[in-house]
């Protein structure tokens, strides 16, 4: 008999303590290797740098990139620390890697050989996925599952979520989330029950998927991914349950690198530049890039760098700056923060504004 579970995340943005896991950082890997040898050290360090290239711009084609790979030969250039303990994986262990070394790289080292590259950039302020499981089983019918019943399925996922920095969070599976969403509710993939039991948990995002083990071993897989309005979907197969994390989660990071990621300037045309205060967390950066990108006045939304609370914002803009900014009044969603002007400097030395040396300034109201 083929035995079924159903795998549904929740992307969040605030931090959360429901059973909330331990975040890995985000410039760090650790690598299983077979002794302590300088060798064996730089093959690591290659790996481990290869993981986070890919994580802090969103993309494996990353890898592509001749400066990067330049990058990835002097590696261990970039580590900042390392330590080694021993290796957890048994399947690792097995192939003579007993031992792992974790390495912690620069991220300013990072950021910089990313930027100078020429690829995407994405920021540390990311969403954090909420993770359900429910399970058809032959015997015991449909329940919800915690650690203790799918470990290995659970590892998959937040091996996947910390390879693409992608933090994962579970429910309490309490009797507030069994009122409002039961486990037929969620086999069924009830799109309306599922969101409702999830607002307690503030989320952004939804993925869905239905994995099912034939009698061969082969796991099968459908996924349904819900995003401010989008919705997506997709198939995937795995020979092992190590792949089904991966194989979820890679689209879903992919998507949302390619919607928040800095990217470089494209072309040479005018720029309004924008610089936003009082973001205080991913939902707030998402609903202002949305914002946006909804004027009809507006070509073009480049995130061209992410500080603290700040982002700054390049604009494609086929209006003047006064439509603009009495568009940005009529709406209400940004305070305008006075620019420091020197009144007392000649007209041709005040530098124009909405530059990227005299951005304009709002503070996020939403």
């Amino acid at each position: 008999m083929t035995k079924t579970l159903l795998v549904c995340g929740l992307g969040l943005l605030a931090t959360l303590s429901y059973g909330q896991q331990k975040s890995k950082s985000l410039f760090e890997a650790s690598v299983g290797v077979r002794s302590q040898s300088t060798p064996e050290r730089q093959y690591a360090a290659q790996r481990g740098l290869q993981e986070v290239l890919v994580r802090m711009s969103g993309s494996p084609k990353v890898l592509e990139n001749a400066k990067i790979q330049a990058a990835v030969d002097k590696a261990q250039s970039y580590m900042a620390q390392f330590q080694y303990h021993v290796n957890s994986d048994k399947e690792e262990y097995s192939q003579g890697k007993k031992q792992v070394i974790n390495i912690v790289f620069s991220p300013a080292a990072v950021e910089r050989v990313i930027r100078q590259s020429g690829q995407p950039f994405w920021p540390a302020n990311r969403p954090k996925t909420l993770v359900w499981l429910v399970e058809d089983d032959p015997e015991r019918g449909r329940q919800f599952v915690d650690r203790n019943k799918a470990e290995q399925l659970i590892a998959s996922i937040e091996a996947a979520g910390a390879r693409r920095g992608l933090p994962l969070i579970y429910p309490l599976y309490d009797l507030e989330d069994r009122i409002l969403v039961s486990e037929d509710k969620l086999w069924s993939l009830d799109e309306k029950a599922i969101k409702q039991a999830s607002l307690r948990y503030k989320s952004d995002a939804v993925i869905v998927g239905r994995v099912s083990k034939t009698s061969r071993g082969q796991y099968l897989a459908y996924w349904e991914f819900f995003h401010n309005g989008t919705r997506k979907a997709f198939d995937s197969r795995a020979a092992n349950i190590r792949e089904i994390g991966r194989r979820a989660f890679d689209p879903v990071a992919d998507y949302f690198a390619a919607r928040y990621s800095i990217r470089p300037e494209q072309n040479d045309s005018p720029l309004l530049v924008v610089q936003i205060s009082g973001v205080e967390d991913f939902a707030d950066y998402r609903k202002t890039l949305s914002y946006f990108e909804s004027m009809a006045s507006i070509s073009g939304v480049t995130l061209a760098a992410a500080r603290r609370d700040t982002l700054l914002i390049y604009l494609q803009s086929d209006s003047s700056l006064t439509f603009f900014e009495n568009t940005l009044r009529l709406d209400n969603k940004l305070i305008s923060e006075a620019e420091k002007v020197n009144i007392n400097s000649p007209g041709w030395q005040q530098v124009p504004r909405g530059t990227t040396t005299n951005p304009l300034q709002y503070r996020w109201s939403g």
